[in-house]
């Protein structure tokens, strides 16, 4: 829940404002103050500031602008206005509220020299807004009704449709003949000092016997409460556009994300420290492994120089077999397995060894006859000239003695 100070300046003095500290949700936080703006400072921090002023040195206007852009339409607004201004327009400050889907909006204008004296006096008092509004426009409307909030010799008018106004001096029955071209109700709503609850409530009855249906509400602020609940439900026109735009510092932009960031930048630190722990775990097990490895191959292959040990170790098998033939031993033990298959796996190998493109074999076959189907196998399958060496009778069949000469060689 957001708090929000509301600062109304008082017209004429210089120094003096009122003040109240508000809710979003729209509930008071004390009772409103009175006294000078370094008085409101106290009150500031943490909270949204929004400054009220008076609406007898702003103008309100509904125009028709269908221009999205905000900076292209402060650019064209002055233009747009020019002729229902007495005043150079480039003397004057222009602020607008956002336009509709048909680009209708609202204008605020003020000459720019109390925009600089206005920011003037807040930052010498320690002061920095965040929007500063019209106090005209902090007075709420309510459909079907014209709401006039009394305040001392000023009666502030809110119809249900149309900019506010802001007048000086007449009393209700004039104010509603001076309202009667934007407003042709019968329902007022009327906001009044206590102090004065006697006076207003003749008034009221005067309005109720020409055929107006009042509702009389008193308080005993100037009306600051009302104003200040007003533009916190309802927020007005912030005049800080365009030249007196506040400009957000990179610590205020940083400010929401600073815990954000924080917990990411430790996260990756975190991570990388993760990664390198575990770099240095797997180089540890890398050097333990090649260890390992120089240990077994020296043990298989004696002590040599080594450079490569997958290079070394096919070096090695090659020269062991003689040198080559690797590829006629894959195609030799290919015709193996296909002549086995085709005796009906009654065949087993005892024994079985490679050398200079030579396959010798010691198998057990049921009888002769299967032995020399697997030698027939083995010529048909092309792997080379097989040969049936010796055949024993044994226990359960015969064992036999093939070579089979890779490449048909002798």
């Amino acid at each position: 829940m957001s708090e929000h100070l509301v600062i109304r300046l008082q017209p004429g003095i210089e120094d003096a404002a009122s003040w109240l500290v508000v809710t979003s949700q729209g509930r008071r936080l004390g009772e409103p103050g009175r006294g000078t703006l370094s008085d409101a400072a106290a009150l500031a921090g943490g909270r949204r500031v929004s400054v009220l002023l008076p609406g007898t040195d702003i103008l309100l206007c509904d125009t028709h602008l269908p221009v999205r852009n905000p900076a292209k339409l402060l650019r064209a607004l002055p233009f747009t206005l020019e002729e229902q201004l007495a005043q150079d327009i480039d003397s004057l400050h222009f602020a607008a509220s956002r336009p509709d889907s048909t680009g209708h909006l609202r204008a605020a204008v003020l000459t720019r020299q109390q925009m600089t004296d206005t920011l003037a006096r807040l930052q010498a008092a320690g002061l920095q807004a965040d929007a500063l509004y019209a106090d005209t426009e902090a007075v709420p409307n309510n459909p079907g009704s014209l709401t006039l909030l009394l305040d001392g010799s000023r009666v502030y008018l809110a119809p249900p449709e149309g900019p506010p106004r802001v007048l000086d001096g007449p009393d209700l029955r004039a104010t509603l003949e001076l309202a009667g071209e934007t407003f042709t109700g019968r329902h007022l709503l009327v906001y009044g000092d206590a102090h004065q609850a006697a006076a207003l409530q003749a008034e009221c009855a005067v309005l109720r016997e020409a055929g107006y249906e009042v509702d009389l509400h008193l308080h005993e602020d100037g009306g600051l409460s009302r104003m200040a609940l007003g533009v916190v439900a309802a927020p007005a026109i912030n005049l800080l556009q365009g030249p007196f735009a506040r400009r957000r510092s990179h610590a205020a932009l940083w400010g929401p994300w600073r815990v954000a960031a924080s917990l990411l930048l430790a996260f990756a630190v975190v991570s990388i420290l993760g990664k390198a722990i575990e770099y240095q775990r797997l180089a540890s097990e890398l050097r333990t492994l090649d260890a390992a490895i120089d240990e077994s191959f020296r043990r298989s292959f004696g002590d040599i120089p080594i450079a490569d040990y997958q290079l070394q170790a096919r070096q090695q098998l090659a020269r062991l077999r003689g040198g080559g033939g690797g590829e006629e031993l894959l195609l030799g033990l290919d015709a193996l397995s296909q002549g086995l298959v085709r005796t009906e796996g009654s065949t087993r190998i005892l024994a079985l060894s490679y050398r200079r493109g030579t396959l010798d074999l010691r198998v057990r076959s049921p009888d002769v006859a299967t032995l020399d189907r697997l030698q027939r196998e083995l010529v048909e399958a092309g792997a080379g000239h097989a040969e049936i060496q010796a055949a024993n009778p044994v226990d359960g069949g015969v064992e036999g003695r093939l070579q089979l000469r890779m490449g048909g060689g002798a």
